[in-house]
């Protein structure tokens, strides 16, 4: 860890959210291992608990997303996780709403609508610093509703992204540049 001489330039490690609270502790030991050497954690879902989730079709695949009505639920869960991890020594830097939600290949799908939806009315519930929208390959479209809207943006501290397949000329975010002040 760290950038200084013989280190490894690594000062942050992500961390997963399993949607089965039974198996959180298996996050506890190497968070805590990070912190201790300097590092900050944070920690993204890549699924919800499967009872707050429901089947729907997307491109004729049978896939997954959070039920509409669970959003509260979801929310209490994430939250749950920051309060399990601090109660075992480990204060998270943030916590993500969702990993790739635009992408959602073996774990849940979120539409922009649907995660903007989640982060306006439900994410103030999480006591950490959130982080939205995690897009697969910067899909911006994701990000501006959040930017968009005063309430949302106060409900987000980090503006996260995947930049799989995004070229370096499509990193300039002028609206992220705009509305953005005192967010990462």
């Amino acid at each position: 860890f760290g950038n200084g001489d013989n280190q490894l330039g690594l000062q942050i490690l992500r961390i997963w959210v399993d949607s089965d609270s039974n198996q959180w502790y298996k996050e506890v030991a190497t968070a805590k291992a990070a912190i201790a050497k300097g590092a900050i954690a944070f920690a993204t879902p890549w699924n919800p608990p499967s009872n707050l989730c429901e089947t729907f079709y997307k491109n004729g695949v049978a896939s997954k997303r959070l039920k509409h009505d669970k959003y509260y639920e979801y929310a209490v869960h994430l939250n749950n996780f920051v309060t399990y991890m601090k109660n075992n020594g480990v204060d998270l830097y943030a916590i993500s709403c969702a990993n790739e939600p635009d992408y959602g290949h073996d774990w849940t799908w979120w539409t922009e609508s649907e995660l903007y939806n989640f982060v306006r009315y439900y994410a103030q519930h999480i006591n950490c610093r959130v982080i939205a929208p995690e897009s697969f390959s910067y899909q911006k479209s994701f990000s501006d509703a959040i930017l968009n809207d005063s309430k949302a943006l106060a409900n987000v501290e980090i503006i996260g992204t995947h930049l799989y397949g995004t070229q370096y000329k499509n990193f300039a975010y002028p609206l992220f540049q705009q509305k953005g002040a005192g967010k990462q």
